[in-house]
């Protein structure tokens, strides 16, 4: 009895961390096509609670327009470092606050697609994870 509880316990802690990665062909899905992403402050800092981003995306630049309080568009240049990385860096700064994000950042950000569905697609930046919503 003693020994059945060691293998279970050594089966639970070996195979129960297993995570499954995106294979490339779900990753190529994410390339291009229409997603959304939804933005919350909880903070209590300004005057906004949901930012609602629609993307629609190619292959090397990504399109998002922003619906609140204004409408307002940003492109940014897709660079993909491999399957299911890639690097998004703002294009052409419209707003003054782009100016600034391009100083703190020139470089852009560098996502992981963490998991991919059929509705949506989980992405990591740093120890954050967020949802962009596929639109079909």
């Amino acid at each position: 009895m003693k020994y059945q509880i060691i293998i279970l316990f050594l089966f639970v802690f070996l195979f129960g961390c297993v995570t499954i990665k995106p294979t490339a062909e779900d990753c190529a899905s994410c390339k291009t096509g229409h997603f959304i992403y939804n933005m919350y402050n909880n903070s209590g800092i300004g005057h906004w609670r949901k930012i609602t981003v629609y993307m629609e995306r190619n292959d090397s630049l990504q399109i998002s327009t922003y619906k609140y309080p204004i409408v307002d568009t940003g492109v940014s240049r897709i660079t993909w470092l491999g399957d299911c990385k890639y690097n998004l860096q703002l294009f052409h700064p419209v707003r003054h606050i782009d100016s600034l994000y391009l100083k703190f950042r020139p470089k852009g950000n560098t996502y992981t697609i963490k998991k991919v569905t059929a509705d949506y697609m989980l992405i990591k930046l740093n120890r954050k994870t967020d949802t962009l919503w596929r639109v079909k």
